[in-house]
Protein backbone atom coordinates (compact mmCIF):
# COMPACT_ATOMS: atom_id res chain seq x y z
CA UNK A 1 0.00 0.00 0.00
CA UNK A 2 2.03 3.26 -1.25
CA UNK A 3 1.00 6.00 1.27
CA UNK A 4 2.10 9.76 1.51
CA UNK A 5 4.42 11.11 4.15
CA UNK A 6 2.24 13.62 6.43
CA UNK A 7 3.35 17.14 5.88
CA UNK A 8 5.69 18.59 8.92
CA UNK A 9 3.08 21.03 9.79
CA UNK A 10 0.68 17.97 10.45
CA UNK A 11 3.09 16.57 12.75
CA UNK A 12 1.86 18.09 15.74
CA UNK A 13 -1.92 17.67 14.81
CA UNK A 14 -1.49 13.92 14.31
CA UNK A 15 0.51 12.78 17.03
CA UNK A 16 -1.89 13.96 20.17
CA UNK A 17 -2.65 12.74 23.84
CA UNK A 18 -6.19 11.25 22.68
CA UNK A 19 -4.00 9.48 19.40
CA UNK A 20 -1.77 7.86 21.47
CA UNK A 21 -3.29 6.68 23.85
CA UNK A 22 -6.46 5.03 21.72
CA UNK A 23 -3.23 3.59 20.02
CA UNK A 24 -1.75 2.38 23.57
CA UNK A 25 -5.58 0.75 24.94
CA UNK A 26 -5.14 -1.65 21.17
CA UNK A 27 -1.74 -2.02 21.34
CA UNK A 28 -2.50 -6.16 21.12
CA UNK A 29 -5.55 -5.46 19.11
CA UNK A 30 -3.87 -6.07 15.68
CA UNK A 31 -7.33 -6.16 14.04
CA UNK A 32 -7.99 -2.86 15.02
CA UNK A 33 -7.85 -0.34 12.21
CA UNK A 34 -4.98 2.27 12.30
CA UNK A 35 -6.29 5.94 11.75
CA UNK A 36 -4.34 6.94 8.42
CA UNK A 37 -2.77 9.48 9.29
CA UNK A 38 -0.39 7.74 11.48
CA UNK A 39 0.46 5.35 8.92
CA UNK A 40 1.75 8.42 7.23
CA UNK A 41 4.35 9.62 10.15
CA UNK A 42 8.01 8.59 8.12
CA UNK A 43 8.58 6.59 11.48
CA UNK A 44 6.11 4.02 11.11
CA UNK A 45 6.73 4.31 6.94
CA UNK A 46 10.20 3.23 8.26
CA UNK A 47 9.46 0.27 9.86
CA UNK A 48 7.32 -0.75 6.49
CA UNK A 49 9.74 0.26 3.93
CA UNK A 50 11.41 -3.20 3.84
CA UNK A 51 8.27 -5.05 3.74
CA UNK A 52 6.50 -7.12 0.51
CA UNK A 53 2.57 -6.68 1.68
CA UNK A 54 1.27 -4.09 4.32
CA UNK A 55 -1.35 -6.57 5.63
CA UNK A 56 -3.72 -4.55 9.01
CA UNK A 57 -1.23 -7.06 10.99
CA UNK A 58 1.92 -5.94 9.79
CA UNK A 59 0.84 -2.12 9.68
CA UNK A 60 -0.09 -2.23 13.69
CA UNK A 61 3.32 -4.21 14.23
CA UNK A 62 4.72 -1.14 12.62
CA UNK A 63 2.79 0.98 14.96
CA UNK A 64 3.80 -1.05 17.77
CA UNK A 65 7.22 -0.83 17.01
CA UNK A 66 7.35 2.87 17.00
CA UNK A 67 5.66 3.37 20.48
CA UNK A 68 7.92 0.91 21.93
CA UNK A 69 10.82 3.07 20.49
CA UNK A 70 9.12 6.12 22.53
CA UNK A 71 8.84 3.97 25.44
CA UNK A 72 12.49 2.75 25.44
CA UNK A 73 13.33 6.85 25.77
CA UNK A 74 10.72 7.46 28.13
CA UNK A 75 12.24 4.19 30.46
CA UNK A 76 15.53 6.53 30.62
CA UNK A 77 14.11 9.72 31.91
CA UNK A 78 11.30 8.30 34.02
CA UNK A 79 11.32 4.65 34.94
CA UNK A 80 8.21 4.63 36.64
CA UNK A 81 6.09 6.48 33.74
CA UNK A 82 7.64 3.75 31.56
CA UNK A 83 6.51 1.19 33.99
CA UNK A 84 2.92 2.60 34.36
CA UNK A 85 2.11 2.69 30.87
CA UNK A 86 4.18 -0.97 29.87
CA UNK A 87 2.05 -2.41 32.74
CA UNK A 88 -1.58 -0.47 32.01
CA UNK A 89 -0.65 -1.33 28.18
CA UNK A 90 1.44 -4.00 27.03
CA UNK A 91 0.62 -6.22 29.94
CA UNK A 92 -3.30 -5.54 29.85
CA UNK A 93 -3.34 -4.62 33.78
CA UNK A 94 -5.64 -3.03 35.67
CA UNK A 95 -4.28 0.42 37.12
CA UNK A 96 -5.30 -1.22 40.35
CA UNK A 97 -2.75 -3.76 39.95
CA UNK A 98 -0.13 -1.53 38.49
CA UNK A 99 -0.41 0.89 41.46
CA UNK A 100 -0.03 -2.18 44.17
CA UNK A 101 2.95 -2.98 42.16
CA UNK A 102 4.38 0.57 42.72
CA UNK A 103 3.17 1.36 45.84
CA UNK A 104 1.23 3.60 45.22
CA UNK A 105 -2.41 4.94 45.05
CA UNK A 106 -5.15 4.74 42.40
CA UNK A 107 -5.71 8.20 42.40
CA UNK A 108 -1.93 8.66 41.94
CA UNK A 109 -1.34 5.98 39.47
CA UNK A 110 -4.43 7.55 37.07
CA UNK A 111 -2.52 11.09 37.58
CA UNK A 112 0.99 9.66 36.88
CA UNK A 113 -0.46 7.55 33.96
CA UNK A 114 -1.96 10.80 32.11
CA UNK A 115 1.31 13.14 32.50
CA UNK A 116 3.53 9.45 31.09
CA UNK A 117 0.88 9.91 27.98
CA UNK A 118 1.67 13.25 27.64
CA UNK A 119 5.14 12.84 27.72
CA UNK A 120 5.12 9.99 25.59
CA UNK A 121 3.04 11.91 23.10
CA UNK A 122 6.58 15.14 23.47
CA UNK A 123 8.77 11.79 22.92
CA UNK A 124 7.09 10.38 19.73
CA UNK A 125 6.85 14.11 18.24
CA UNK A 126 11.05 14.53 18.37
CA UNK A 127 11.56 11.12 17.18
CA UNK A 128 9.20 11.96 13.98
CA UNK A 129 10.90 15.38 13.87
CA UNK A 130 14.37 13.75 14.21
CA UNK A 131 13.27 10.77 11.85
CA UNK A 132 12.78 13.07 9.19
CA UNK A 133 16.01 15.80 9.40
CA UNK A 134 17.96 12.29 8.97
CA UNK A 135 15.96 11.34 5.78
CA UNK A 136 16.71 15.07 4.49
CA UNK A 137 19.71 15.02 5.33
CA UNK A 138 20.90 11.56 3.38
CA UNK A 139 18.76 13.02 0.65
CA UNK A 140 20.41 16.08 -0.20
CA UNK A 141 24.02 14.35 0.33
CA UNK A 142 24.21 13.87 -3.52
CA UNK A 143 23.97 17.53 -3.78
CA UNK A 144 27.45 18.30 -1.88
CA UNK A 145 28.01 20.95 0.22
CA UNK A 146 26.74 24.68 -1.17
CA UNK A 147 29.44 26.86 -2.32
CA UNK A 148 27.40 29.90 -1.85
CA UNK A 149 26.27 31.21 1.69
CA UNK A 150 23.80 33.34 0.18
CA UNK A 151 21.74 33.71 -2.64
CA UNK A 152 20.49 37.66 -3.05
CA UNK A 153 17.37 38.67 -5.18
CA UNK A 154 16.27 35.21 -5.97
CA UNK A 155 13.21 35.05 -3.24
CA UNK A 156 10.27 35.48 -5.56
CA UNK A 157 12.14 32.77 -7.91
CA UNK A 158 12.99 30.16 -5.45
CA UNK A 159 9.35 30.57 -4.48
CA UNK A 160 8.09 29.69 -7.22
CA UNK A 161 10.52 27.28 -8.37
CA UNK A 162 9.92 25.21 -5.15
CA UNK A 163 5.92 25.73 -5.83
CA UNK A 164 6.38 23.98 -9.08
CA UNK A 165 8.62 21.08 -7.93
CA UNK A 166 5.56 20.20 -5.13
CA UNK A 167 2.67 20.67 -7.46
CA UNK A 168 0.97 17.17 -7.40
CA UNK A 169 0.54 17.67 -11.24
CA UNK A 170 2.17 18.85 -14.29
CA UNK A 171 4.91 20.54 -15.25
CA UNK A 172 7.09 17.05 -14.41
CA UNK A 173 10.18 19.02 -16.26
CA UNK A 174 11.36 21.98 -15.05
CA UNK A 175 14.03 23.80 -16.49
CA UNK A 176 16.09 27.06 -15.55
CA UNK A 177 17.87 29.06 -18.01
CA UNK A 178 20.35 31.86 -18.42
CA UNK A 179 23.59 32.92 -19.18
CA UNK A 180 26.73 31.36 -17.26
CA UNK A 181 27.71 32.89 -14.04
CA UNK A 182 24.18 33.93 -13.48
CA UNK A 183 23.98 31.83 -10.28
CA UNK A 184 21.33 28.73 -12.33
CA UNK A 185 23.12 26.07 -9.97
CA UNK A 186 22.92 27.67 -7.22
CA UNK A 187 19.17 28.43 -7.68
CA UNK A 188 18.35 24.42 -8.04
CA UNK A 189 20.61 23.56 -5.45
CA UNK A 190 18.47 25.74 -2.60
CA UNK A 191 15.03 24.88 -3.88
CA UNK A 192 16.06 21.75 -3.76
CA UNK A 193 17.15 22.05 -0.40
CA UNK A 194 13.87 23.68 0.16
CA UNK A 195 11.31 21.23 -1.53
CA UNK A 196 12.86 17.81 0.11
CA UNK A 197 12.11 19.74 3.79
CA UNK A 198 8.38 18.49 2.59
CA UNK A 199 9.34 14.99 2.11
CA UNK A 200 7.44 15.45 -1.27
CA UNK A 201 10.15 12.99 -2.52
CA UNK A 202 11.57 10.02 -1.89
CA UNK A 203 15.37 10.10 -3.20
CA UNK A 204 17.08 13.16 -5.32
CA UNK A 205 19.71 12.30 -8.03
CA UNK A 206 22.17 15.27 -9.28
CA UNK A 207 24.23 14.42 -12.43
CA UNK A 208 26.57 16.73 -13.69
CA UNK A 209 26.99 17.48 -17.22
CA UNK A 210 30.81 18.32 -17.82
CA UNK A 211 30.68 18.72 -21.19
CA UNK A 212 27.64 20.74 -21.54
CA UNK A 213 25.46 18.34 -24.01
CA UNK A 214 23.73 15.75 -23.93
CA UNK A 215 21.81 12.99 -26.07
CA UNK A 216 19.03 10.86 -24.73
CA UNK A 217 21.49 7.48 -25.27
CA UNK A 218 23.60 9.78 -23.01
CA UNK A 219 21.10 10.41 -20.58
CA UNK A 220 20.10 6.76 -20.39
CA UNK A 221 24.07 5.79 -19.78
CA UNK A 222 23.82 8.25 -17.07
CA UNK A 223 20.97 7.01 -15.12
CA UNK A 224 21.77 3.55 -15.88
CA UNK A 225 24.74 3.66 -13.68
CA UNK A 226 23.50 6.15 -10.66
CA UNK A 227 19.82 4.08 -10.86
CA UNK A 228 20.46 0.44 -11.64
CA UNK A 229 22.21 -1.99 -9.06
CA UNK A 230 24.14 -3.54 -12.25
CA UNK A 231 23.48 -2.35 -15.73
CA UNK A 232 26.50 -4.09 -17.51
CA UNK A 233 25.64 -6.26 -20.26
CA UNK A 234 21.86 -5.33 -20.38
CA UNK A 235 20.39 -3.90 -23.64
CA UNK A 236 19.31 -0.13 -23.77
CA UNK A 237 15.69 -0.78 -24.24
CA UNK A 238 15.93 -3.27 -21.00
CA UNK A 239 17.53 -0.52 -19.16
CA UNK A 240 15.26 1.88 -20.31
CA UNK A 241 12.01 -0.50 -18.76
CA UNK A 242 14.02 -0.87 -15.36
CA UNK A 243 14.34 3.31 -15.19
CA UNK A 244 10.89 4.08 -16.14
CA UNK A 245 9.79 1.44 -13.54
CA UNK A 246 11.47 2.96 -10.49
CA UNK A 247 11.05 6.09 -11.44
CA UNK A 248 7.17 5.13 -11.94
CA UNK A 249 7.54 3.63 -8.86
CA UNK A 250 9.87 6.04 -6.43
CA UNK A 251 9.40 9.31 -6.16
CA UNK A 252 12.98 10.90 -7.70
CA UNK A 253 13.42 14.55 -8.08
CA UNK A 254 16.86 14.45 -10.83
CA UNK A 255 18.77 17.40 -11.07
CA UNK A 256 20.97 17.71 -14.45
CA UNK A 257 23.39 20.21 -13.92
CA UNK A 258 25.49 22.61 -16.76
CA UNK A 259 23.45 21.86 -20.24
CA UNK A 260 24.23 24.42 -22.09
CA UNK A 261 23.02 24.26 -25.81
CA UNK A 262 19.03 23.50 -26.50
CA UNK A 263 17.96 20.79 -24.93
CA UNK A 264 14.03 20.53 -26.22
CA UNK A 265 14.89 17.16 -27.95
CA UNK A 266 15.17 15.67 -24.29
CA UNK A 267 11.43 16.90 -23.24
CA UNK A 268 9.18 13.76 -24.89
CA UNK A 269 11.87 11.58 -23.07
CA UNK A 270 12.01 13.22 -19.94
CA UNK A 271 8.09 13.24 -20.27
CA UNK A 272 8.02 9.18 -20.38
CA UNK A 273 9.90 9.07 -17.34
CA UNK A 274 8.18 11.58 -15.38
CA UNK A 275 5.35 10.86 -12.78
CA UNK A 276 5.49 10.96 -9.64
CA UNK A 277 9.36 11.73 -10.40
CA UNK A 278 10.17 14.80 -11.68
CA UNK A 279 13.21 16.63 -13.60
CA UNK A 280 15.17 19.76 -12.64
CA UNK A 281 17.35 21.08 -15.40
CA UNK A 282 19.95 24.18 -15.89
CA UNK A 283 20.37 24.88 -19.29
CA UNK A 284 22.15 28.43 -20.52
CA UNK A 285 20.26 28.19 -23.80
CA UNK A 286 16.27 28.39 -23.66
CA UNK A 287 14.45 25.65 -25.12
CA UNK A 288 13.15 26.04 -28.59
CA UNK A 289 10.41 24.04 -27.57
CA UNK A 290 8.48 24.70 -24.54
CA UNK A 291 4.95 22.26 -24.42
CA UNK A 292 4.43 20.57 -21.13
CA UNK A 293 7.49 21.85 -19.53
CA UNK A 294 7.93 24.97 -17.36
CA UNK A 295 10.97 27.50 -18.36
CA UNK A 296 12.34 29.81 -16.10
CA UNK A 297 14.68 32.24 -17.26
CA UNK A 298 16.84 33.87 -14.38
CA UNK A 299 17.61 37.61 -14.86
CA UNK A 300 20.64 39.69 -13.82
CA UNK A 301 20.37 41.17 -10.37
CA UNK A 302 19.12 44.45 -9.50
CA UNK A 303 21.27 47.45 -8.72
CA UNK A 304 20.40 47.29 -5.31
CA UNK A 305 21.15 43.30 -5.34
CA UNK A 306 24.47 43.94 -6.75
CA UNK A 307 24.85 46.08 -3.94
CA UNK A 308 24.09 43.98 -1.15
CA UNK A 309 26.16 41.19 -2.82
CA UNK A 310 29.36 43.16 -3.16
CA UNK A 311 29.38 44.36 0.88
CA UNK A 312 28.42 41.21 1.53
CA UNK A 313 31.64 39.53 -0.25
CA UNK A 314 33.67 42.42 2.04
CA UNK A 315 32.32 41.54 4.79
CA UNK A 316 32.83 37.87 4.22
CA UNK A 317 36.47 38.47 3.59
CA UNK A 318 36.21 37.64 -0.32
CA UNK A 319 37.58 41.53 -0.98
CA UNK A 320 38.74 44.47 0.49
CA UNK A 321 36.88 45.55 3.99
CA UNK A 322 36.57 48.96 2.47
CA UNK A 323 34.31 47.43 -0.44
CA UNK A 324 31.77 46.71 3.07
CA UNK A 325 30.98 50.64 3.27
CA UNK A 326 31.52 51.25 -0.48
CA UNK A 327 29.10 54.37 -1.55
CA UNK A 328 25.99 53.62 -3.92
CA UNK A 329 27.24 55.95 -6.42
CA UNK A 330 30.88 53.79 -6.98
CA UNK A 331 28.85 50.27 -6.57
CA UNK A 332 26.60 52.16 -9.99
CA UNK A 333 29.80 52.81 -11.95
CA UNK A 334 30.43 49.18 -11.34
CA UNK A 335 27.21 47.76 -12.32
CA UNK A 336 26.64 50.46 -15.25
CA UNK A 337 29.97 48.75 -16.66
CA UNK A 338 29.36 44.39 -15.67
CA UNK A 339 25.46 44.50 -15.47
CA UNK A 340 23.91 42.49 -12.65
CA UNK A 341 25.99 38.63 -13.57
CA UNK A 342 26.62 37.59 -9.91
CA UNK A 343 30.08 35.93 -10.78
CA UNK A 344 31.39 38.67 -13.49
CA UNK A 345 30.88 41.32 -10.29
CA UNK A 346 32.68 38.22 -7.96
CA UNK A 347 35.42 38.57 -10.48
CA UNK A 348 35.93 42.13 -10.79
CA UNK A 349 35.24 42.78 -6.67
CA UNK A 350 38.68 39.93 -6.50
CA UNK A 351 41.02 42.19 -8.96
CA UNK A 352 40.24 45.17 -6.55
CA UNK A 353 42.78 43.41 -4.60
CA UNK A 354 45.49 43.82 -7.57
CA UNK A 355 43.94 47.21 -9.21
CA UNK A 356 42.19 50.21 -7.77
CA UNK A 357 38.37 50.42 -9.02
CA UNK A 358 39.00 53.35 -11.32
CA UNK A 359 41.24 51.54 -13.39
CA UNK A 360 39.27 48.32 -13.18
CA UNK A 361 36.22 50.11 -14.47
CA UNK A 362 38.93 52.41 -16.96
CA UNK A 363 39.70 49.09 -18.37
CA UNK A 364 36.28 47.35 -19.20
CA UNK A 365 35.23 51.22 -20.64
CA UNK A 366 34.98 49.46 -24.35
CA UNK A 367 33.49 46.32 -23.24
CA UNK A 368 29.55 46.28 -23.54
CA UNK A 369 28.38 44.27 -20.13
CA UNK A 370 25.45 43.04 -22.85
CA UNK A 371 28.37 41.41 -24.44
CA UNK A 372 28.49 38.78 -21.94
CA UNK A 373 31.44 36.36 -23.68
CA UNK A 374 33.95 39.26 -24.29
CA UNK A 375 33.39 40.69 -21.03
CA UNK A 376 34.09 37.43 -18.94
CA UNK A 377 37.18 36.79 -21.08
CA UNK A 378 38.54 40.34 -20.83
CA UNK A 379 38.20 40.24 -16.62
CA UNK A 380 39.20 36.20 -16.38
CA UNK A 381 42.59 37.43 -17.92
CA UNK A 382 42.53 40.40 -16.22
CA UNK A 383 42.29 38.14 -12.98
CA UNK A 384 44.97 35.70 -14.34
CA UNK A 385 47.31 38.27 -15.09
CA UNK A 386 47.26 39.73 -11.25
CA UNK A 387 48.28 36.29 -10.03
CA UNK A 388 51.64 35.36 -8.44
CA UNK A 389 53.49 32.31 -10.09
CA UNK A 390 52.71 29.45 -7.66
CA UNK A 391 48.38 30.42 -8.06
CA UNK A 392 48.82 30.45 -11.45
CA UNK A 393 50.51 26.85 -11.15
CA UNK A 394 47.68 26.34 -8.71
CA UNK A 395 44.73 27.15 -10.66
CA UNK A 396 46.18 25.33 -13.60
CA UNK A 397 45.48 21.87 -12.11
CA UNK A 398 41.57 22.31 -10.97
CA UNK A 399 39.96 21.18 -14.53
CA UNK A 400 41.70 17.77 -13.25
CA UNK A 401 39.17 17.88 -10.29
CA UNK A 402 35.64 16.68 -10.39
CA UNK A 403 33.01 19.28 -10.84
CA UNK A 404 31.97 18.40 -7.33
CA UNK A 405 35.06 19.43 -6.44
CA UNK A 406 37.99 18.14 -3.80
CA UNK A 407 39.31 18.50 -0.12
CA UNK A 408 42.34 20.13 0.44
CA UNK A 409 44.68 16.93 0.76
CA UNK A 410 43.25 15.55 -2.54
CA UNK A 411 44.54 19.21 -3.97
CA UNK A 412 48.14 18.97 -3.22
CA UNK A 413 48.58 15.90 -4.25
CA UNK A 414 47.73 16.60 -7.93
CA UNK A 415 49.55 19.91 -7.61
CA UNK A 416 52.74 18.73 -6.35
CA UNK A 417 52.49 15.60 -8.83
CA UNK A 418 52.49 18.22 -11.41
CA UNK A 419 55.17 21.00 -9.44
CA UNK A 420 57.14 19.03 -7.20
CA UNK A 421 59.17 21.76 -5.34
CA UNK A 422 55.67 23.50 -4.51
CA UNK A 423 55.03 22.35 -0.65
CA UNK A 424 51.51 22.08 0.88
CA UNK A 425 51.95 25.70 2.85
CA UNK A 426 52.26 27.33 -1.11
CA UNK A 427 49.06 24.93 -2.04
CA UNK A 428 47.23 26.46 1.04
CA UNK A 429 48.55 30.22 0.25
CA UNK A 430 47.31 29.76 -3.21
CA UNK A 431 44.08 28.47 -2.72
CA UNK A 432 42.93 31.06 -0.19
CA UNK A 433 44.62 33.80 -3.03
CA UNK A 434 42.40 31.90 -5.48
CA UNK A 435 39.14 31.94 -3.10
CA UNK A 436 39.62 35.70 -2.54
CA UNK A 437 39.40 36.83 -6.12
CA UNK A 438 36.75 34.22 -6.72
CA UNK A 439 38.44 32.21 -9.21
CA UNK A 440 37.83 29.08 -6.35
CA UNK A 441 34.72 28.37 -4.76
CA UNK A 442 35.07 26.61 -1.50
CA UNK A 443 31.61 25.02 0.02
CA UNK A 444 31.64 24.29 3.89
CA UNK A 445 31.67 25.52 6.82
CA UNK A 446 33.90 25.39 10.32
CA UNK A 447 31.32 22.79 11.51
CA UNK A 448 32.06 20.39 8.49
CA UNK A 449 35.10 17.85 8.11
CA UNK A 450 36.97 19.40 5.56
CA UNK A 451 36.56 22.35 2.42
CA UNK A 452 35.90 21.68 -0.87
CA UNK A 453 37.53 23.74 -3.59
CA UNK A 454 35.98 23.84 -6.96
CA UNK A 455 35.95 25.99 -9.88
CA UNK A 456 33.06 27.11 -11.95
CA UNK A 457 32.43 25.83 -15.48
CA UNK A 458 33.17 29.32 -16.92
CA UNK A 459 36.44 29.65 -15.05
CA UNK A 460 37.38 25.72 -16.33
CA UNK A 461 36.74 27.11 -19.89
CA UNK A 462 38.72 29.79 -19.71
CA UNK A 463 41.26 27.96 -18.59
CA UNK A 464 41.36 24.62 -20.84
CA UNK A 465 40.89 27.01 -24.03
CA UNK A 466 42.99 29.88 -22.91
CA UNK A 467 45.55 28.73 -20.95
CA UNK A 468 46.07 24.70 -21.14
CA UNK A 469 45.09 24.98 -24.18
CA UNK A 470 43.24 20.93 -23.46
CA UNK A 471 40.54 19.97 -25.56
CA UNK A 472 37.34 19.99 -22.85
CA UNK A 473 36.28 16.19 -23.76
CA UNK A 474 39.43 15.39 -22.54
CA UNK A 475 39.24 16.87 -18.84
Amino acid sequence: MKVSILPNSEIENVITYDTVHQLLRHFPKHEINIPQQILQLLLVQNELKDKLESSPVLLRLAVNLVLNQGLKKLASINSRAERILVGRFMEDKFAKEVAAELGISRDRIQREQREAIKDLVDILRKNEHEARKQHVDLMVQPLGIPSYTRLFGMDRVCHQLVEQLLTEGHPWNITITGIGGIGKSSIADQVIRQAVNNLHYQRVIKLYIRSGSLTESQLIEYLAETLLLNSTGIPQNEQIAQIRHLLKTVSHLIFIDNLESDISHLFDFLETLSRPSRFLLTVREQPVKKNRVYVLPIKPLSLENSADLIRHLAQNGQAYQELASIADEQIKRIYEKVGGNPLALKLVVGLVNTFSIPDILEDLKSIQHDDTKKMYLHIFWNSWQALDDISQRVLQVFPLISGKGEVSEVIYKIVKGKYSELTNEDVTNALSNLVTRSLVEVSGSVWSNSYLYSIHNLTRSFLTTNIIDWPSDSI
